[in-house]
């Protein structure tokens, strides 16, 4: 840390740096804030992980890219913008940052890294529109998030991006994405092609058009009561995997046996039993 130094919290970076290097701050407690100078083009792996008493952090129009763990364990954090120039936050970027509770994502990115806000504080996720994919575990664990809004450039969702989030209740997908829709309100995200259903919400109303309920559709939201329509063919063994709050699994009474088979193969055990019961007998 020669070249970087701290004065009354706040970060000396000298101007005309073009890469803050990697761990330069890292688990600095005494840091508080930092200005970063406008000749900085990348924020290095590392470089502010585990300063716990970061509170304020300005980022220039000038940064590309924010690399892996550049952010990780800044607990203090509330509030960050992403300028513009931004193209790319690396894995694990602000993972663990708990007191994170607000990102404004600018529509230069491209990129976002396998777990780069997962266990953050963050309550609403707006996906720009430059953002062809929505890598895996990004925004899992996000235990006080509730809205999501996916926009029409989203082409791939990969594994678990908002599984462990027991408060998210509204999904809502750009009508003009060629990929996934949130078909009817039903708060969810379904793939177009094959009205397979794959990330489900505490809220999520099923539609009679979806026919698959995908792997980790469900996993760790808060759901306590779900209808499987008539429609659904196919309900993957994890699609329910660690629901805490789930009591009932209302299917169509010709298909209770099928599914209670299915999904007793890894969900819940003999658990599952009990929690799937045919329509009509809903109270």
């Amino acid at each position: 840390m020669a070249k970087y130094k701290v004065k009354n919290g706040e970060a000396i970076i000298p101007e005309g740096t073009i890469e803050i290097e990697e761990e330069a701050f890292l688990e600095c407690q005494e840091l508080k804030s930092v200005i970063i100078p406008d000749s900085v083009e990348v924020i290095g792996r590392a470089a502010f992980e585990g300063c716990s008493n970061l509170t304020s952090v300005v980022i220039p129009n000038s940064v590309t890219l924010i690399d892996e763990e550049a952010f990780k364990y800044c607990k203090g954090l509330t509030s960050i913008v992403v300028p513009e120039s931004v193209i790319e936050i690396g894995v694990e970027a602000f993972m663990y940052c708990s007191g994170l509770t607000n990102v404004v994502f600018p529509n230069s990115l491209t990129t976002i890294g396998c777990e780069a806000f997962s266990a953050t504080g963050l309550t609403k996720v707006i996906i720009p529109d430059s953002l062809p994919g929505i890598d895996e575990l990004v925004f899992s664990g996000c235990k006080d998030l509730t809205h999501v809004f996916i926009s029409k450039s989203v082409e791939w969702i990969d594994y678990g991006a908002f599984i462990h989030c027991p408060k998210l209740e509204s999904i809502v997908v750009a009508e003009d994405n060629r990929v996934y829709d949130s078909r009817n309100g039903c708060n969810a995200i379904i793939e177009t092609e094959n009205n397979a259903l794959v990330v489900g919400c505490k809220s999520t109303v099923i539609p009679e058009s979806v026919t698959m309920i995908d792997s980790e559709a469900f996993r760790g939201s808060g759901v306590t009561s779900i209808i499987i329509p008539n429609s659904v063919t196919e309900i993957d063994t994890s699609a329910f995997n660690e629901c805490p709050s789930l009591e009932n699994i209302y299917v169509p009474a010709d298909k209770v046996e099928l599914f209670k088979k299915t999904l007793k193969a890894r969900d819940f055990g003999d658990d599952i039993v009990a929690f799937i019961k045919a329509i009509s007998e809903r109270s």
